[in-house]
This record gives structure tokens, C-alpha cells and sequence, in this order.
């Protein structure tokens, strides 16, 4: 689907069914035509480790649930990179 529509972000919930949602970053990450496209992880855990394991996968931030829509569209959330 990002291949088509080819979207400026990918909020991407990192408790995917189906499908790891580091496999799902490397994905994109390993294609010509996606691995430019900013990613940025969303899940419940606020968990400091978890977090920080996110950034370290290369996400371009990690948001928490529930997201603060107005907050991530000025990108003021703590934590987006």
C-alpha cells in the first residue's frame, strides 16, 4: 500500500497482526521506493525500554497511545525524533 500511495508518514502501530512490526520497518526501509518515507511507531507502552528500543529500529519517533492528534501534528509529542 505504501508503494502506491506513496504517503508523506506512516503511523505505523507496532502491534501489527500478521506481521513484526520491525520486519514491517525493515520492509520499507529495504525498498527503493519506500526507505525514505518517515515512520513512526505508535503503541500503548510508555515503557522507557520500549521506547528506546523503537528509536533504535530506526522509527523516526515513537508516539504513545492514546495520541494527542493536535500535539502530533505540531510535533510537539516528546517523543517523536
Amino acid at each position: 500500500m505504501a508503494r502506491d500511495i506513496l504517503p508523506n508518514l506512516i503511523l505505523m502501530d507496532i502491534n501489527l497482526p500478521g506481521m513484526n512490526d520491525f520486519t514491517a520497518l525493515e520492509k520499507l526501509r529495504a525498498d527503493k521506493i519506500t526507505k525514505d518515507i518517515p515512520v513512526v511507531a505508535v503503541s500503548a507502552s510508555v515503557m522507557p525500554v520500549e521506547i528506546e528500543h523503537g528509536i533504535e529500529a530506526r522509527f523516526e519517533g515513537y508516539v504513545t497511545k492514546p495520541i494527542n492528534v493536535p500535539e502530533v501534528i505540531k510535533g510537539t509529542t516528546s517523543h517523536i525524533g
